[in-house]
């Protein structure tokens, strides 16, 4: 992602965003977006990016828009100002 759409440090080495989504079939993956490329590897599920719900994704837009628009404000989150509020746990 470009930094002004919340990419992070990745994009200095990477500043062409691009995606691929894999097809697993047994061990095997491939993917239409690289076209002949095939390898065998054993996949974990917490290196597979999974999409919110649309109704999950509203809830964190919602709650983005709404920290976004107080940028700037003197009702604007800091780390320093919310971190008291959190448990330290």
């Amino acid at each position: 992602f470009a930094k002004e759409n919340g990419g992070g440090f990745l994009t200095d080495h990477y500043p062409r965003a691009s995606k691929a989504i894999w097809d697993i079939e047994g061990v095997y993956c491939s993917s239409r977006h690289i076209p002949g490329v095939r390898f065998a590897g054993l996949i974990h599920p917490g290196l597979i990016g999974t999409a919110p719900s649309a109704e999950l994704l509203k809830i964190w837009n919602d709650r983005e828009s709404a920290l976004c628009a107080e940028e700037g404000t003197p009702k604007e989150k800091t780390l320093c100002g919310c971190l008291h509020t959190r448990p330290l746990a």
